[in-house]
């Protein structure tokens, strides 16, 4: 097996065991000065995975800035462009990934 692939497999494998609270964090190329913050409340998950799988999910879109997933709690948070996505297009990415997902609030990034 050659290095990248392993480390790869390697690195896929241990956000598995950090669980559904670790964050993904944000490209700063990425910051837009309009930027808000949705909270989606998500029923479904029951593991690291689960969180894990949202999350890179959700970083597809075009306009995602930062997405905090907790599985335990039940919620993902998600910076983005409203310019660019919409709490819909966030909702559908939720709901491909075989989630229930209700948006609680959105604000404007602080």
């Amino acid at each position: 097996m050659n290095t990248k692939r392993f480390t790869a497999i390697l690195a896929i494998f241990s956000l598995f065991l950090l669980g559904g609270t670790a964050v993904v964090a944000g490209d700063s190329a990425k910051a837009t000065t309009n930027a808000v913050v949705s909270t989606f409340e998500v029923n479904g998950m029951t593991c690291g995975g689960c969180s894990s799988g949202l999350r890179l999910q959700v970083k597809k879109l075009d306009g995602i800035e930062d997405i905090k997933v907790s599985h335990e709690d039940g919620y993902a948070t998600v910076t983005y462009d409203p310019d660019k996505v919409s709490p819909k297009d966030i909702l559908k990415a939720i709901e491909k990934m075989g989630f229930e997902g209700k948006l609680q609030k959105t604000e404007d990034k602080a």
